[in-house]
């Protein structure tokens, strides 16, 4: 370390950020083409030892050769052309699809669709789930004139009234839909306009587990009575919940887990008001679909910029869940491909590299 955080030529930038956009964020300036592996070095030429690779997005460490050649063979192409790719998608997308996407997916997850971000990939999944919903209401029937009519003028029954449950201190995004379900913190919600949307609480547990079962499990009761309840009362008052979403690991609003034996019964109570008509759609969404798989054996988890789910959920409206440009993110696909081979051969190797021998 040399200065200060932020350093005084990080404060001089904020300033000038500050002057064209809300700067409040921003701890300091990054020179991204000098840090290297584990070390994040700023404008002021500190090299900060960086544990989680910032929010943990892709942590592999600061420019990996791998990743470099990923983007060298085959993503300059798609950063000049910025394919549509929903319509022109490139000669290599269903086989990077495969090798980076589905090669990794969850059992019974057979679907993949890109997205831009994790909140477009959200907001794609809860479309996703009204309009299953919706189908099933109609029993295979074509839609009306009526619906094609109304949904034009959001009004009903083109825009049924169905809602979303989601948890205490969840995090699924800033735009308007998944908003609706974030319950994180208040300055991410105030003064938006937003839906009426049930809302149940999430287990917070006592430490250490074996010391603390009995409160623990009274814990996974009261919250699993809590979405009983909201799901019995919004579809007694016309606004029934199409579809329950959780955060496996809430990180957002804190970092509150829940245990396997919970979202194994939230599952099986979705499960129930299903067999008493058409019920809740269950949805995880975790940044790590692993523990997703582990916790909720047949979930539909959206990852952070796409989705994946059964080939039963998949609807046979074309537009409905699509986002034709993709921009930097159609790179996604070729990046992930070395992301998995990154992690299964040498992604430790890189991040515990010494500085001197990872610049050479």
């Amino acid at each position: 370390m040399k200065t200060t955080l932020p350093g005084p030529q990080s404060k001089k930038l904020i300033q000038q950020l500050d002057k064209i956009q809300t700067a409040g964020t921003v701890t300091f300036f990054v020179d991204y083409e000098k840090s290297v592996g584990n070390y994040l070095a700023d404008v002021d030429d500190n090299m900060i030892l960086d544990i989680y690779m910032q929010i943990s997005s892709l942590p592999l460490g600061y420019n990996h050769p791998a990743l470099y050649r990923a983007v060298q063979d085959t993503g300059l192409t798609t950063l000049i052309n910025r394919p549509a790719l929903g319509f022109f998608p490139p000669k290599d997308f269903v086989s990077k699809l495969h090798t980076a996407l589905l090669s990794v997916a969850p059992p019974g997850m057979t679907q993949v669709q890109t997205m831009g971000c994790g909140s477009c990939s959200n907001e794609n999944a809860y479309k996703a789930i009204f309009a299953w919903y919706m189908r099933k209401q109609r029993g295979g029937a074509p839609t009306t004139p009526e619906e094609m009519e109304t949904c034009m003028v959001n009004k009903g029954p083109g825009c049924p009234p169905l809602t979303l449950l989601s948890f205490e201190g969840a995090f699924h995004g800033r735009t308007m839909g998944t908003l609706a379900t974030t319950r994180s913190k208040p300055v991410h919600k105030l003064d938006i306009p937003t839906f009426d949307w049930p809302v149940a609480p999430f287990p917070r547990y006592r430490y250490p587990l074996e010391e603390n079962v009995a409160y623990n499990k009274e814990q996974d009761q009261t919250c699993l009575d809590a979405v009983r309840r909201a799901i019995r009362d919004y579809n007694g008052r016309g606004k029934p919940v199409a579809g329950v979403i959780v955060e496996p690991i809430q990180a957002e609003g804190g970092d509150h887990h829940a245990s396997g034996d919970f979202f194994r019964k939230l599952q099986a109570i979705t499960k129930e008001v299903r067999r008493r008509g058409v019920g809740p759609w269950g949805a995880g969404r975790s940044r790590s679909a692993c523990r997703v798989r582990s916790v909720i054996p047949s979930s539909d988890p959206p990852p952070s910029a796409g989705g994946l789910c059964a080939a039963a959920r998949r609807g046979p409206d074309w537009m409905r869940c699509d986002w034709p440009h993709v921009g930097p993110r159609a790179l996604e696909p070729a990046r992930g491909t070395r992301h998995r081979d990154v992690q299964q051969e040498d992604a430790h190797r890189w991040l515990l590299l010494p500085r001197r021998v990872q610049a050479d």
